[in-house]
């Protein structure tokens, strides 16, 4: 009995190391229905709706308050992945929004568990692109186009931040620290007071720049298989 929990054990430990080392999937968004499997989807409020059609990722938050913001609101309608503070990536994404009023905003947002708001956003364009600290904002170019092109990159808490008009010509927004505890990183839409409803559709969202799991984690793992092997074969 002692060894079958032992080998229980071992695979337990033997699967969740892939979860210690997951990172963001990229999207191109063409399936039929969010995948769930790798977005955690959520819409407080039933007026919004987060929806996939033509190859896209529709975020409409309705007519209702629907904030990012820590404890006052988080109505906001969200889609968004896991991640952690040590991670590494270059996220992008290609977002057709107009806002035409204040409190409307949409983008790529960072969720931490120790920041001013909880729900710290990050890239987040109005009537501007601009970086967002969870308090202040750090970066911001005047951005009137319906279409832009984002990108994000994290090396552990270093942050740095981009715009593109076409995709290919990218412009440097802002670079910072942020030391919080990033565990999630996703797409978003909001509205507040009497801002008409933000409707944002995003093309995809691509990860890159992932680190490749080191030979010493190929080892460890080689090693609890054979471990494995040994109490099975002995048992």
């Amino acid at each position: 009995m002692t060894k079958k929990y032992i080998l229980l054990f071992i695979l337990c430990l033997f699967f969740m190391m892939n979860f210690l080392y997951a990172y963001p999937i990229s999207d191109l968004f063409d399936g039929a229905s969010v995948n769930t499997g790798i977005w955690t989807v959520e819409k407080p409020l039933s007026a919004s709706s987060i929806t996939l059609s033509s190859g896209q990722l529709r975020i409409a938050t309705g007519a209702a308050d629907a904030d990012l913001w820590t404890p006052t609101n988080t109505n906001a309608p969200r889609v968004y992945q896991s991640t952690n503070r040590t991670d590494s990536w270059l996220i992008e994404t290609k977002m057709t929004f107009s806002a035409t009023a204040s409190y409307q905003e949409a983008g790529i947002f960072l969720k931490a568990t120790n920041t001013p708001a909880n729900w710290g956003g990050y890239i987040r364009p109005l009537n501007h692109v601009y970086d967002w600290d969870g308090k202040n904002r750090v970066g911001s170019v005047t951005y009137t186009n319906s279409l832009v092109y984002l990108r994000l990159e994290k090396i552990g808490i270093q942050f740095r931040s981009w715009y593109s008009t076409d995709g290919a010509t990218w412009n440097f927004l802002s670079n910072q620290t942020w030391d919080y505890d990033i565990t999630a990183v996703g797409l978003y839409g909001i509205r507040m007071g009497s801002a008409p409803q933000t409707l944002a559709t995003f093309d995809y969202f691509t990860v890159s720049q992932v680190p490749e799991v080191s030979t010493t984690l190929y080892v460890l793992a080689g090693a609890v298989f054979l471990a494995v092997c040994k109490l099975f074969w002995k048992g």
